[in-house]
């Protein structure tokens, strides 16, 4: 079944906004149809309430809180998601389903989220008219969500979208969606419904209103079911994952307490990596006499090996090519310090339960040989997360910090427009060193230094998103599962005859795997 493709081209200019339901879709295809409102202005809607969403309320988090509890442990979900945007709450569906269907009324956010999920089998997305989901099946979907959409979308509309769920949904389905507390409030372009409103359609058409969340300033969550109301009760499994977040907070906050400013930054990344993996896979821990833990790349102020110490309760061997001043950071947790680099590992067959490694890949000069010692080491039943970036590919091509011979530190923390963005793809190490020289003003012995490193230097690799991914895929692991982060900037035309653009776009990568 596809459901049919409404093409309507995007005003450049969005109307002003309306709760008439024709004028109301107008101004949501004009300001969600440009494809440059989400690149520069939203960045894909991360970047809303300057990138708070992504750490205090974004759909990780209203997932986690709002939505969990009423699946009562249920996974394996046949969902669908109306209004999916760039696809902000379909990287979390996706992770509780067999089979998600993405919906807009914007072709460019279908394309996005083609883009974004294409490696994705059980992702499938689709143009609708803005207003009904009449063409996809009844009785077929244990979710139909939808965030950040509904509170924009007429309450017309958002009725008829209503009833259609209720065709669509399995008996005991869920509809869980925002709307607007007290209803429609032109000024900060909320059309939506109210929550006595949903509440009152929903007692129509025989829902039940399981739970209202409200939410900062005038929004709401409301999570209707279809058929016989369960008990908004914490199951066993989730409140044991819920247990385990709230114990990486606490390490978290514990191990980067009076840490530098950019140390403690990380905070929201890291505690997304262990959300990521507490989902993904099963962790080893001591009272099943687990064999201990293996972290590549260990950071410096042994955050990451302290979490997973604590979350498991075994010993971690945290290994860095540089160790200097680790053992002073190793406190009271049991983690065993040691040198090692990260091509070969030197330890010996079937060491360890679960493997950790987090912004390594790109410093892996021969990935192949890499995930063959990780096999190795690894015991039958073992875990591995481990995650990184193809920067080679990326505007900057590196993540540079190097010290010329004149004593000046070069790095994009220091200098960002020194080299402009895929320069490194369109020369080579003359071209890099001449242009440094002649158009930055940069001497020239210093410019010899950050051309080596750009294109010769074994600290990092130079491999595309899908020479990453084809490695694992051919390699010994036979369960592997990975999500990809794309860049914002578009590529320029030149390099598109020569490179694919997923290559190009493709910035970051983290496998989950399985021995």
């Amino acid at each position: 079944m596809a459901a049919a493709s409404v093409l309507v081209e995007a005003p450049s200019t969005p109307p002003p906004f309306s709760l008439e339901p024709e004028a109301n879709l107008a101004w949501n295809r004009a300001l969600w149809g440009d494809k440059a409102t989400w690149v520069d202005t939203h960045r894909y809607g991360y970047k809303w309430f300057d990138g708070m969403q992504q750490e205090n309320c974004g759909p990780s988090v209203l997932v986690e809180k709002f939505l969990l509890p009423h699946l009562h442990g249920q996974r394996g979900l046949r969902s669908m998601e109306i209004g999916c945007g760039a696809g902000r709450l379909a990287a979390e569906l996706i992770r509780l389903s067999h089979v998600t269907h993405l919906i807009d009324i914007n072709p460019v956010c279908v394309q996005m989220c083609r883009d974004r999920f294409r490696y994705y089998p059980i992702v499938h997305c689709f143009q609708n008219d803005g207003r009904t989901i009449a063409e996809f099946g009844p009785n077929e979907y244990d979710l139909i969500a939808a965030h950040d959409t509904m509170i924009h979308v007429a309450p017309e509309i958002v009725e008829g979208y209503i009833e259609g769920a209720v065709e669509k949904l399995k008996p005991g389905g869920i509809i869980w969606f925002d709307n607007t507390q007290h209803g429609p409030d032109p000024e900060r372009c909320r059309a939506g419904l109210s929550s006595a409103e949903v509440a009152a359609i929903a007692n129509r058409l025989g829902l039940t209103v399981e739970a209202q969340y409200p939410q900062s300033g005038q929004d709401c969550i409301s999570v209707l079911r279809k058929g016989t109301p369960r008990a908004v009760a914490t199951t066993q499994s989730d409140e044991h994952f819920r247990s385990k977040i709230r114990q990486v907070d606490t390490e978290l906050d514990r191990a980067l307490r009076g840490a530098s400013e950019w140390n403690r930054s990380r905070i929201p990344h890291l505690r997304g990596t262990f959300i990521k993996i507490l989902r993904e896979l099963q962790l080893p821990d001591a009272a099943s006499g687990a064999a201990p833990i293996l972290e590549i790349g260990a950071d410096g102020q042994l955050a990451s090996a302290k979490v997973l110490a604590s979350l498991t309760g075994l010993e971690v061997v945290a290994t860095n090519l540089i160790v200097d001043g680790y053992e002073s950071r190793v406190g009271d947790y049991n983690i065993t310090v040691r040198q090692n680099g990260i091509d070969g590992l030197d330890f010996p067959d079937e060491s360890f339960s679960m493997i950790f490694g987090r912004s390594v890949l790109e410093h892996i000069s021969g990935l192949p040989n890499f995930i063959e010692e990780c096999y190795r080491v690894l015991r039958p039943g073992g875990v591995m997360f481990i995650d990184g970036g193809a920067f080679y590919y990326s505007p900057s091509g590196h993540h540079m910090a190097v010290k010329g011979v004149t004593g000046t530190h070069y790095g994009f923390d220091v200098m960002p427009d020194l080299i402009p963005p895929w320069f490194h793809l369109l020369t080579n190490a003359e071209g890099m060193r001449d242009f440094l020289r002649d158009e930055r003003d940069v001497p020239a012995e210093d410019a010899e230094i950050i051309g080596n490193y750009i294109f010769d230097s074994p600290e990092q690799n130079r491999l595309s998103g899908r020479d990453i991914i084809r490695c694992f895929q051919d390699g010994l692991f036979r369960s592997v599962k990975y999500d990809c982060t794309f860049v914002d900037a578009d590529p320029p035309v030149e390099l598109l005859g020569s490179h694919s653009r997923f290559d190009l776009k493709c910035h970051g990568i983290s496998f989950c795997v399985t021995k």
